[in-house]
C-alpha cells in the first residue's frame, strides 16, 4: 500500500522540512524589487494596509505578506506590471486609477484575446492593491462584477480537461513493459509517477512535492509525505 499524504494533514509531519519563502521588506509602494527588478507585489499590498492601518506592526505586516504563496506572488506580479505597462503609455498613476480606466485595461485584455480565468486573474491582482471604489473593492464593485459578466458570456472558458482517457489502457501498458527489475531508470521512474497518480488521485504538483527524504515506512506498506503545501 502507498499512502500519499499532504504534510499539514498527516500524524508526524512536523519533522517534515518546511518550505522557506523569501520575505520581502517594506518599502515604498512602486519601487523595483533589487534583486529581481521587479515590484514585490505582496510588499505594495502591505504598503497600502501600512498607510490605511498607521499601527499595524512589522510582524504584522510580515504575516500579511505571507498570505500570499509564491506561485501566487509570482502570477500577481506579472500582473502588475503589465498593468504599469499600460497606465505608463497613458500617463496614468497605477496606483490611483479611476474605475473608467480600470474598466478599459480589463477590457483591453479581452481585446487581446485573453481568457476568461486569465482576465479574473488581473482583476484579483489589482484588487490587491487598488483602494476602494464607491466603497466596494474593485473585485466586487458591480461594474466590474458586470464587465467579467460580459468576458464570460462573450468568450466562455473551454473546460480544463476536454478529453479523458482509460484507466485500463495505462495499466494495460505498464503491465506490457515487464518486470521492474529488467527497467531502465527513466522507464521505471515513468511507471512509478504514473501509478503515484493513479494510485492517489493528485495532481501533477503534488508529484512534484514528493522527496526520498519524506517517505516512511507502516506496518501496511509505504507512506509518501508532501514537502510541501498542495494547491487549493
Amino acid at each position: 500500500m502507498v499512502c500519499l499524504a499532504a504534510a499539514p494533514l498527516v500524524r508526524g509531519t512536523a519533522s517534515s522540512s518546511p518550505i522557506t519563502r523569501p520575505t520581502a521588506q517594506p518599502r515604498r509602494a512602486g519601487t523595483s524589487n533589487a534583486q529581481h527588478g521587479e515590484p514585490d507585489t505582496s510588499s505594495m499590498e502591505t504598503d497600502q494596509l501600512q498607510q490605511t492601518h498607521s499601527q499595524l506592526s512589522e510582524q504584522a505586516a510580515h504575516l500579511i505578506e505571507a498570505s500570499w504563496r509564491r506561485g501566487t506572488q509570482l502570477t500577481y506580479t506579472s500582473c502588475w506590471r503589465r498593468w504599469e505597462r499600460w497606465c505608463h503609455s497613458r500617463t496614468i498613476d497605477p496606483f490611483s486609477p479611476t474605475l473608467t480606466q480600470v474598466l478599459n485595461f480589463l477590457a483591453s485584455l479581452f481585446e487581446e484575446g485573453l481568457a476568461y480565468r486569465t482576465i479574473g486573474c488581473y482583476r484579483s491582482a489589482l484588487s490587491q492593491i487598488l483602494h476602494n471604489f464607491d466603497g466596494y473593492p474593485l473585485g466586487e464593485h458591480p461594474s466590474v462584477v458586470r464587465l467579467m459578466k460580459g468576458v464570460f458570456n462573450s468568450n466562455p472558458p473551454k473546460p480544463r480537461y476536454p478529453t479523458t482517457w482509460r484507466v485500463d489502457t495505462v495499466t494495460t501498458l505498464l503491465q506490457s513493459w515487464g518486470p521492474n527489475k529488467d527497467l531502465s531508470l527513466k522507464t521505471l521512474t515513468s511507471k512509478l509517477a504514473m501509478l503515484l497518480a493513479l494510485a492517489s488521485a493528485g495532481r501533477t504538483s503534488d508529484l512534484c512535492l514528493l522527496s526520498t527524504c519524506h517517505i516512511r515506512k507502516q506496518p501496511a506498506g509505504w507512506e509518501l509525505v508532501l514537502s510541501g503545501l498542495r494547491k487549493t
